[in-house]
């Protein structure tokens, strides 16, 4: 009679052992599979931020302009947010400040004369992070000779341009650089429109011209 008790004894033992053995081997695949997914998040963060870091980030006209009816309404937080995101990752001897100024014809007895006449801040929630800084009085930023002037000495191929306007500024600052030979980029999330439709054609046009498109979701993925 005291056998089968003994067996018994036994093979609830090895039965709770082995439930033990397979918990612990769960857990340790279930470990694993966290730690494989943390670290596939891991490099494609790493991966999305070197793409910024291998590129120089041109910001277009973030000044505090008067409201028009061709600018967009007041800047917010979350149309800024994004290009200070951008700004904050890049490496910052490569991000370039592109302020715009107007411009007027002065008539005296001298002749005609072109005069600068107002070159609003950079809106106070920008990041700054250098003196990077050009100025522009043209819809197209590189035509500017002390901007083109920076990139060849630094021997610049590749450039995302963000910021203001996506229909005038930023869309005649993408195809100036793409036609001078750069290797030319956006962000969507990045660009500021004076309307959303408008914005929208603006970027299914750019990526028509054979302009490369970044996204910043991917950048912002955090593991």
């Amino acid at each position: 009679m005291k056998k089968p008790a003994f067996l018994t004894i036994i093979i609830a033992v090895l039965f709770c052992s082995c439930v033990r053995s397979t918990n612990t081997e769960l857990t340790d695949k279930q470990k694993e599979a966290v730690k494989n997914e943390v670290k596939d998040q891991s490099d494609e963060l790493q991966s999305a931020i070197s793409q910024l870091s291998e590129k120089y980030l041109i910001v277009l006209d973030m000044q505090k302009f008067p409201v028009t009816n061709n600018s967009p309404d007041t800047l917010t937080f979350s149309q800024i947010n994004p290009i200070n995101y951008l700004i904050e990752n890049s490496n910052p001897d490569k991000v370039i400040y592109v302020k715009s100024a107007s411009l007027a014809l002065s008539v005296s007895l001298r002749g005609i004369t072109v005069d600068t006449v107002s070159i609003p801040d950079f809106d106070k929630r920008l990041k700054l992070v250098n003196n990077n800084v050009f100025i522009k009085t043209k819809g197209n930023a590189f035509m500017s000779k002390e901007l083109i002037g920076f990139l060849k000495k630094h021997e610049v191929r590749k450039i995302i341009v963000v910021g203001l306007v996506a229909e005038e500024c930023v869309y005649k600052t993408i195809l100036g650089g793409k036609k001078l030979g750069f290797e030319m980029y956006t962000v969507p999330e990045a660009i500021i429109g004076k309307t959303s439709d408008g914005k929208q054609r603006i970027i299914k046009t750019l990526a028509e011209k054979g302009i490369k498109l970044l996204t910043i979701n991917e950048i912002e993925k955090t593991p």
